[in-house]
């Protein structure tokens, strides 16, 4: 009997649970969590158009709460049961019981990175529901204590007032900024912009990164607010896209919102700091 690596509260991993080999009805296996990718059409057919029953890897189940939840192979399982006309088939089925959902997301992301399947925003979203990783755990305080939702579904983020869809540019700029940056530039966007769905998307978060990074310790926080709340976030994004000066992302957005601080500044102006 095979065992599974658990994850413990300080992020060590102990070999105590142990799978149980079962011959399942796809009927009964449950998938969907929120920390899965959205069964995509094109990897299933690809696996019926390859089918060979002898590479085919056993289901990873969690039985937790009287339920079989498919924590690895909910596309074979597509595949098998289009073959079947789309019946239920038995399926061979590694079981593991006693873990939490937060264990299951965890065991999904490191499975699936494993074989190098998940995308930055597939590997964030089950990290998130894992909720054990430290980085992860502190973007989703910062966000929370400004009223922000990190809003990653299955398939893709969707983004709307309160709400982060972006995966890749939140944790850049947690890279970038540290917590304590970080923390300042969420601060400034919900303060200034309200939580406005276009104050969220990843053109400002990378602009204002940049920005924060540059100018954190100098600017003062109550111009910047005063300032740029007179400035809609569509018009930044729309002076950005213009710039074609550059290509990089960050710096198009970080220069309008620099040339905004400064509008107008009698005193203490930014002195332009980017390089580029």
């Amino acid at each position: 009997m095979k065992t599974l690596r658990k994850p413990t509260i300080a992020g060590q991993l102990h070999f105590t649970t142990p799978y149980e080999k079962k011959q399942l009805s796809t009927g009964i296996l449950f998938s969907g969590q929120a920390y899965q990718r959205k069964v995509r059409p094109a990897r299933v057919k690809q696996i019926m158009d390859e089918f060979d029953p002898k590479l085919l890897d056993e289901v990873i189940v969690s039985y937790r709460s009287g339920q079989y939840n498919v924590v690895d192979g909910q596309h074979r399982i597509a595949a098998l049961k289009a073959m079947n006309g789309g019946a239920d088939v038995m399926v061979t089925c590694k079981v593991a019981s006693g873990l939490t959902y937060e264990q299951e997301a965890d065991l999904y992301e490191r499975l699936d990175a494993s074989k190098k399947r998940l995308s930055v925003a597939d590997s964030t979203r089950a990290k998130v529901e894992a909720n054990n990783d430290p980085e992860i755990q502190n973007i989703k305080k910062v966000l929370k204590a400004n009223g922000l939702i990190w809003n990653l579904k299955n398939g893709g983020g969707y983004g709307g007032n309160n709400r982060v869809a972006s995966a890749r540019t939140l944790l850049n700029a947690y890279s970038l900024l540290g917590l304590d940056g970080f923390a300042q530039m969420i601060r400034l966007i919900k303060t200034t912009w309200g939580g406005e769905a276009k104050s969220l998307n990843s053109y400002i978060l990378s602009g204002m990164s940049l920005f924060v990074k540059t100018y954190g310790q100098e600017l003062q926080e109550d111009v910047f607010v005063k300032k740029l709340s007179r400035v809609s976030p569509a018009e930044i994004i729309t002076e950005g896209k213009s710039d074609i000066s550059t290509r990089e992302m960050a710096l198009k957005y970080a220069r309008v919102i620099r040339n905004k601080y400064n509008y107008k500044a009698r005193e203490n102006a930014l002195s332009y700091k980017f390089n580029g």
